[in-house]
């Protein structure tokens, strides 16, 4: 989407409140590929902005490399 200024801003409502970056929020929510380590492997409360944080830098090395920067995991 673009702003009033026509600048590009990145959106994603998978998750769409708007919460303070500091807020720490429970329960495991959100598109996997997105999530971070922590996330996946069962932490149940997180920071919304450093969540976020990675989620963009998902975003940014798909953008960069073509492919997401992690594959299914393999048992």
């Amino acid at each position: 989407m673009f702003n009033d200024q026509f600048l590009l801003k990145l959106i994603d409502f998978g998750l769409a409140v708007e919460a303070d970056p500091n807020k720490v929020m429970q329960g495991r929510v959100g598109t996997e590929g997105y999530q971070p380590p922590e996330m996946l492997k069962g932490e149940n409360t997180y920071k919304v902005g450093q969540v976020d944080l990675f989620a963009c830098a998902v975003i940014l090395f798909s953008m960069v490399y073509g492919v997401p920067p992690f594959g299914e995991a393999k048992a």
